[in-house]
Formats: C-alpha cells, structure tokens, sequence
C-alpha cells in the first residue's frame, strides 16, 4: 500500500504509488494513485490552483510514476509558472517537499529524470 498525506485533508491511499499536492495558503488539494482504482483517479480531488514559480507548495509521492508527475505538475501549473518538461519512462518516483516553490518542485523533477 502507499500512502501520500500532504497535509490536514490532503491524503490518499493507493493499492500502487500514488501523489498528493497542496496549497498551504488555501488548503486546496490534488490527489491521485498511479493506477485507475478504487479510492484514485475516479475519486481525486481537482483543486483549482494557479502557481507562479515562486507559489509555495506541499508535494508528496510514493512509487509514483515520473512520467505521471510530471502531468500532474503541468495540470496544476499557473500561466506564470515554469512549463513542466515532458518527461516519460518507467521510473517511479518517491519524494517528500514541505513549503518547496513550485519551481523547486518542477527543477527536482527534471532532476529526478535525468
């Protein structure tokens, strides 16, 4: 089992890998498992968030696919923020940032694929 727990009313739990991102401004939350079930992709929850690259976020994954990440970040990504890279592969990620920029977050993924 993984679990992802950004933070309070930000957490999942996953049969695979899974993700959770959140605002700790305004609580808003995304949460997703690395596969189509039960608890994941049908019933996530889609924040409206809008980052510049400087936006301060929460970000957990386990066993998450990189490739997944990175269309997480892009989803979530304000017009002002750093393009997410298109990353593929069949790397699966696991990382923890607290209060990162998201522009942090979208170096250490670049980071992580390499």
């Amino acid at each position: 089992m993984a679990v992802c727990e950004a933070g309070p009313d930000c957490s999942i739990v996953c049969q695979t890998g899974c993700i959770c991102v959140q605002d700790p401004d305004t609580g808003e939350c995304l949460c997703d498992c690395s596969e189509d079930e039960p608890g994941g992709l049908a019933e996530r929850k889609w924040g409206r968030f809008s980052f510049s690259d400087s936006s301060q976020i929460n970000v957990v994954a386990s066993d998450f696919p990189i490739g997944k990440f990175a269309e997480v970040l892009g989803f979530i990504r304000g017009e002002d923020a750093k393009p997410v890279p298109k990353v593929s592969g069949i790397a699966t990620v696991t990382l923890k940032m607290t209060g990162a920029t998201f522009g942090d977050v979208v170096d250490e993924l670049v980071r992580l694929s390499d």
